[in-house]
């Protein structure tokens, strides 16, 4: 069939549309090009961490973008990635496509999800340097009509001290009840603790009790048990036998190995998040020892519990208005703004980051 008038009118008027879109967006991109109209920039990112469950914690990132021009590149199908980074062992990362720049200043959000299960790697490293982490967020905004990308690098320097309080020199009574004797059985006269060899599924702490005995005769420890909780998540359990002879009249080093378990730290983490990234560290012992004619008995060592406190601010936005964890912590949602809704261009991609090992 020969295409009549009218067909050939419409061909033509199609054909003439298409050749001033292709001239309209070639003329904006040099435009672009030639410096003619301002490149559009991001202005700042701020991170939060928004739901945690068992296995993925969710951080929702808002991005400030400021578009210079009078017209908004609603059709450049915008891309945001947003990457965080713990002493560069990659925590999260994800994409949000088809994204539209209006004139002006907008925020667009971007959901990331964190595999919990990195966290033991994170925490190996944190100790390796000295209870120090660097956090390291890079948010990148790329768009094709621009042929080019526009980023803002973020981050925050993270500092521990768990075992700081464990140094003591605080002379701390042992009592017993025990027949024959009145008054204390022993005496903790100073406690030390540092970091031993760590490895990726064990973090050893190296402790040591200065022990004075005051009875007339050697007392021998047979053994020396620990529990290391975070959180009330047990972490770490075991004990040393045939530790030391205390001998009379005098202090003796008693020395043993904490371990706790770094695999169980994903555990752990969920606590903290949910307590607004705080921690109670609690570390118990239990100490066996034979006593003359009394025989083997186990010595009440309340005064040795070790207690202290772990806070963090992984995102620097802990305790920023208008978001952030709230005194609760986290339960099922913390108090970032909720998300913008998404245009009909805008797809969102947030996948767990891969394992890194």
């Amino acid at each position: 069939m020969t295409p009549g008038p009218e067909t050939g009118r419409y061909t033509n008027v199609a054909i003439a549309l298409l050749v001033v879109t292709l001239v309209l967006v070639a003329s904006v991109a040099g435009a672009f090009a030639l410096g003619l109209l301002g490149v559009p920039s991001v202005v700042s990112s701020e991170s939060r961490f928004a739901e945690v469950n068992e296995s993925t914690t969710t951080i929702r990132t808002e991005v400030l973008v400021e578009n210079p021009n009078p017209i908004g590149l609603d059709r450049s199908n915008a891309t945001i990635t947003h990457v965080i980074q713990m002493n560069g062992v990659l925590m999260a990362q994800g994409t949000r496509r088809g994204v539209s720049l209006p004139s002006g200043t907008s925020t667009r959000t971007i959901t990331t999800h964190m595999d919990n299960g990195k966290i033991p790697e994170w925490w190996v490293s944190h100790i390796r340097r000295g209870e120090r982490t660097q956090v390291s967020i890079a948010t990148r905004v790329y768009s094709p009509a621009l042929a080019e990308s526009f980023a803002i690098p973020g981050g925050r320097t993270i500092e521990t001290d768990v075992l700081a309080a464990f140094d003591s020199n605080e002379a701390r009574p042992v009592n017993a009840d025990v027949p024959f004797r009145e008054g204390p059985i022993l005496f903790v006269n100073r406690t030390s603790a540092g970091w031993g060899e760590v490895s990726e599924t064990e973090t050893p702490i190296e402790a040591t009790f200065g022990v004075y005995n005051p009875l007339p005769v050697a007392v021998p420890i047979t053994e020396l048990g620990y529990t290391v909780s975070m959180n009330g998540v047990r972490v770490g359990n075991g004990s040393t036998e045939s530790v030391r002879v205390l001998d009379s009249g005098q202090v003796t080093p008693v020395n043993t190995t904490i371990t706790i378990d770094a695999t169980r730290l994903d555990e752990w983490w969920v606590t903290h998040l949910r307590q607004n990234q705080e921690t109670t560290v609690r570390v118990t012992f239990r100490l066996q020892a034979d006593l003359p004619v009394v025989g083997t008995v186990q010595l009440p060592i309340d005064v040795l519990t070790y207690q202290t406190q772990l806070e963090t601010d992984l995102l620097g936005t802990k305790n920023a208005s208008g978001g952030g964890t709230n005194d609760r912590g986290i339960e099922t949602r913390i108090g970032a703004p909720a998300s913008p809704a998404l245009d009909s261009t805008d797809r969102e991609e947030s996948p767990v980051a891969p394992a890194v090992r």
